[in-house]
């Protein structure tokens, strides 16, 4: 299977921040991407092992890139990380992946947990700056 793009963004709100993780979904080529709110940077993925995300929305392919603020009072977001997954399963309820990033990197697994949570499980791997992509 080919390579799908990701991203993530750091993104600041009112609120509070998470970061958001933009990840090509091979059902749609060139359609949205499937998104999760993570409470945590890429970086402390492998660390922490386990943590749960919050499917949000399909988002445009153009947050691959984008960087500064969202209208209507959303905040602003910055990319922290980008690469490329290799998606091994992918499923209405599991998602099975290998993820390399330019600071971080591992075996995800996802599986659902709620109607939109889902718990990931991170197995480390080297970054994909420091070693070729698979």
């Amino acid at each position: 299977m080919r390579p799908q793009p990701a991203a993530v963004l750091h993104h600041a709100t009112g609120r509070g921040d998470h970061y958001d993780w933009l990840l090509g979904d091979p059902a749609r080529p060139r359609g949205r991407l499937w998104t999760a709110r993570v409470p945590l940077p890429p970086w402390f993925w492998a660390r922490v092992s386990r943590f749960v995300v919050e499917v949000a929305p399909p988002h445009r392919r153009l947050y691959l890139r984008y960087q500064g603020p969202l209208g209507r009072g959303r905040g602003r977001v910055a990319r922290v990380d980008a690469g490329a997954a290799w998606i091994r399963l992918w499923s209405r309820d599991r998602i099975e992946l290998l993820l390399w990033l330019g600071r971080a990197g591992g075996r995800v697994r996802l599986r659902r947990v709620g109607a939109c949570r889902w718990l990931a499980t991170c197995d480390p791997i080297e970054p994909a700056a420091s070693r070729g992509c698979p």
